[in-house]
């Protein structure tokens, strides 16, 4: 650490002995934010994509606020392949511009002026932050845990499916908010899933100008960033997790120099992970109906058996708002309906679960149904009666 800002004392040295003295009289403020975009990392459920190694950093801008004219010299460090708005120099492991303010824009070196500095890089960082989303009919479950060890803020989880055909025109979008989250917390929240594709981010405009930066800087970074985190094209399926680090944080990941030293820096960091594991209830559990035979007698009772099973590769958990959890129904060569389970029946009104392991089959509806019908041929169907049903394979029988 000593090594290092010795490098960057003896650097700022010959900058000022190069480029003139630097006014250190000024006062004024530096406001920055950066997007941190990484794939999602995941051992225990099935990712939807191959995460990249590093964490991009994309399009931090720092903006000055002052009255005049004045020149500064600015560096960050820890930023690989880095692109700068003005040129920068990169010395070691530094990235530093003396830069030429005027009135809160920068001067370009062609004269013209820019609102701020701007960079783009990579950067090398693990997240703890982990969340994955559950669809089960037409309900789905946003699981969130913050595994650092610090408050995140402002969190967004994002889940967007296609709806009609094409997949990347028609799609809906369902997006929850957790205005924050301590070291160790965890949330589960299920809301119904949507068709539309609105959203709203003034809560999220309202945090960040609270955290220091002008409304003005603050709908700059939302108008770059909103359509990719809420509504990216060309995507059928699409995730996202979003949420903001603690300025403690951003100032450890990036450190930031700047000589004459402004009365204040307000650093707002958001970080963007995508590719969120989305485990489809109605594409990993089936229901299989089962008799004793295919073939009875009128009047003969016909045994029927529904099971539910976990065709995936994580232990799931079916959540009803009742007690009715399976039904199935009778149908006689016509279509015409004969016989429905639950047609007679009143179930207690509490909230039932089902826990299944992966491979694990249950049985949840052992039943009979007596064959007081005509001779003929009748199909058999059970469902799970959730809002986007989940149905079984029809079974065929034979009334003698």
């Amino acid at each position: 650490m000593k090594k290092s800002a010795g490098c960057l004392i003896s650097l700022l040295i010959c900058v000022v002995l190069i480029c003139g003295c630097i006014d250190f009289h000024q006062d004024f403020e530096v406001h920055e934010w950066g997007v941190f975009v990484k794939g999602y990392d995941c051992d225990n459920t099935s990712a939807l994509g191959k995460p990249p190694d590093i964490i991009y950093v994309e399009k931090p801008v720092i903006y000055f606020h002052n009255s005049g004219k004045m020149k500064v010299f600015v560096s960050i460090a820890n930023i690989d392949n880095v692109t700068t708005i003005p040129p920068a120099d990169v010395v070691n492991n530094y990235t530093v511009w003396l830069a030429s303010i005027d009135n809160g824009y920068v001067v370009l070196p062609n004269g013209s002026k820019c609102r701020y500095l701007f960079y783009e890089g990579t950067i090398n960082w693990s997240t703890k932050v982990r969340a994955d989303i559950t669809v089960s009919g037409n309900d789905v479950t946003f699981h969130v845990k913050n595994g650092e060890n610090y408050t995140i803020s402002d969190v967004y989880v994002v889940y967007g499916y296609p709806v009609d055909e094409p997949d990347y025109l028609h799609r809906g979008l369902t997006y929850i908010r957790i205005d924050e989250m301590c070291s160790g917390e965890e949330r589960n929240i299920t809301v119904e899933l949507k068709n539309e594709t609105s959203f709203d981010l003034d809560e999220l405009a309202k945090s960040l100008v609270k955290r220091g930066l002008t409304e003005e800087e603050v709908q700059e970074m939302i108008d770059h960033w909103k359509t990719w985190w809420f509504y990216p094209a060309n995507i059928g399926i699409y995730t996202r997790l979003i949420y903001v680090i603690p300025q403690q944080v951003y100032d450890e990941l990036i450190p930031l120099f700047i000589s004459p030293a402004p009365s204040s820096i307000t650093r707002v960091g958001v970080v963007t992970i995508t590719d969120i594991p989305v485990y489809n209830l109605n594409e990993n559990v089936s229901l299989k109906l089962s008799l004793d035979r295919t073939v009875y007698h009128v009047n003969e009772s016909v045994n029927i058996s529904l099971s539910v099973i976990n065709k995936g590769d994580r232990k799931i958990c079916l959540t009803f708002p009742s007690a009715y959890i399976a039904d199935f129904k009778v149908i006689d060569e016509n279509g015409k309906l004969v016989y429905q389970w639950s047609h007679d029946k009143a179930f207690a009104q509490v909230i039932t679960t089902i826990d299944l392991s992966p491979g694990e089959s249950k049985i949840i509806l052992n039943s009979c149904w007596k064959a007081d019908v005509k001779r003929g041929n009748y199909t058999i169907l059970g469902w799970l009666p959730s809002i986007s049903r989940i149905y079984s394979e029809p079974v065929n029988i034979e009334i003698k």
